[in-house]
């Protein structure tokens, strides 16, 4: 069998481990990407060594099923464990690039087992800008190098989408459409400079931090339309589902249309686990639009070594299984999540670090940060800078403008655009109402009126079935060993 992989990010990563533990009869593997350091993806190049991930060892496992993956292998290198301590957490939080080595080592590894299984293994440093895929023949990549490969499987695994202009701003002096790498764009910046912070998201997070570690001493303003800052992350437990797995997901779809109400049940039954009851934290969730930002972040600090676990518990399982359940969701309640809850989940899913959250909260206390949501419309002024009306506020001003609004959800990366274009135009893929490409739920198989297609699959944000936010680490090993399985499959 002649396979392959289209990106060289964290997806890639974990299906070429997934891979490696697969029995399977040995083939030729090309991956295509042409990007000088393969296995990172951009959140986990070289940047500030205040970029760090934002989730203990244990949940940063590329290897679903084995939490200590990513915890042992850092406990084989340099012991400086206690120079990325959070306090709060109790766990090491190291820089994104030092987890960018781990994939990449990680990469390496599964890439020298199979090859010590008789596969040969070969990466293309050329971008994939066209697909073909007809009925009953071979899959046909074309790449900007002018090359063509003929493979029998392809596997999309092309990371997320660029940041949104939601206010038509490129171009404009002092307008950073693209923060990362932070190393590069902050130096631009003034250390007197009004900066406004579009977003309240994770990325928006961690500008703020890093302008606070290069002791920028100018008035920062975090602006949102709704002002939902990121959940203060807890700090974990051994966690191993009882009642929720996708095994059961699965189950309980074949048997009827998946619903919320047809999920609480198992939610319940993993809370009783621990004799907790779901009504805290519906109430926890419920003021996440009304409680002011800085108070949330000031209580949720104080709750991070909390007894409760339903968040945890929650955040744990959502993380791993949300693409799964979600892409088996009755429709009506799928569009309602994601067009009425985006923010709501995204915050509990993609939780802050203590360590930042206290840096977001001394700003704000010092009046040095300001949290603004109701934002209408944010426009070049004439003089330079930016001119911000708010809702119920007096227009607001700043000198440089950070853009930190995440891709759309399931956008195409503008990378990918060619060969996505190029399957969906020549009738090999589908657009789903989401915006993603249609997949197979479980399998991650390319769905063309209905029928899957077992040459053409998708790992991550990509996948219309996936989670609405960005996928994290958990998720794509979760989902990994499913894609293996199926790509290989007869």
């Amino acid at each position: 069998m002649d396979v392959a992989i289209i990106g060289a990010g964290a997806a890639a990563t974990c299906l070429l481990d997934a891979l490696s533990r697969q029995r399977a009869a040995p083939g030729r593997l090309t991956v295509f990407d042409p990007s000088p350091h393969p296995w990172r993806g951009q959140p986990y190049a070289n940047d500030l060594a205040h970029v760090r991930v934002n989730l203990p060892p244990q949940q940063m496992s590329v290897r679903h099923g084995e939490d200590a993956h990513f915890a042992d292998w850092l406990r084989s290198g340099p012991d400086d464990a206690a120079d990325h301590l959070d306090a709060l957490l109790g766990q090491p939080l190291v820089p994104r690039a030092r987890y960018g080595d781990y994939l990449a080592e990680t990469a390496e590894a599964a890439i020298g087992t199979l090859r010590s299984r008789g596969w040969q293994v070969g990466l293309v440093a050329e971008r994939v800008t066209g697909a073909e895929a007809r009925a009953g023949s071979a899959v046909l990549l074309r790449t900007d190098g002018g090359s063509v490969h003929r493979v029998d499987r392809a596997v999309l695994c092309v990371g997320a989408g660029s940041p949104r202009d939601v206010y038509r701003l490129a171009g404009a002096p002092g307008f950073v459409l693209d923060p990362f790498p932070l190393a590069e764009t902050l130096d631009g910046i003034a250390a007197d400079a009004d900066v406004a912070v579009l977003g309240s998201g994770l990325t928006a997070v961690d500008v703020v931090v890093c302008l606070a570690a290069r002791e920028h001493r100018g008035r920062i303003t975090l602006l949102s339309r709704n002002g939902v800052l990121p959940n203060v992350q807890q700090r974990g437990f051994p966690f191993r589902p009882k009642h929720v797995s996708r095994a059961r997901l699965l189950e309980l779809a074949d048997e009827g249309p998946l619903t919320l109400q047809r999920l609480e049940p198992l939610f319940a039954a993993e809370l009783a686990e621990y004799g907790e009851d779901p009504a805290p934290l519906l109430a926890e969730l419920g003021a996440a639009r009304t409680e002011h930002p800085a108070e949330r972040i000031r209580r949720q600090l104080g709750e991070v070594g909390a007894e409760q676990r339903a968040r945890r518990v929650l955040v744990r399982l959502v993380r791993a299984l949300g693409p799964v359940a979600l892409g088996l969701l009755a429709e009506p309640e799928r569009k309602e999540l994601q067009e009425t809850h985006y923010r709501l989940v995204s915050s509990l899913c993609s939780p802050m670090v203590p360590r930042n959250a206290a840096v977001l909260l001394a700003l704000h206390d010092a009046g040095r940060l300001d949290l603004v949501d109701g934002v209408q419309q944010i426009e070049p002024r004439a003089g330079g800078g930016f001119a911000v009306e708010c809702a119920g506020r007096g227009p607001l001003g700043a000198d440089v403008l950070v853009n930190a609004v995440n891709a759309t959800p399931y956008a195409t990366p503008e990378r990918a655009d060619g060969v996505v274009r190029s399957l969906v135009e020549g009738g090999a893929a589908e657009l789903c109402g989401t915006g993603g490409l249609g997949t197979e739920p479980g399998t991650g198989r390319l769905v063309v009126d209905g029928r899957p297609d077992h040459r053409l699959l998708a790992l991550g944000d990509l996948a219309g079935h996936g989670l609405f936010i960005t996928s994290s680490i958990a998720g794509l090993a979760a989902q990994a060993p499913a894609v293996a399985g199926a790509l290989l499959a007869d």
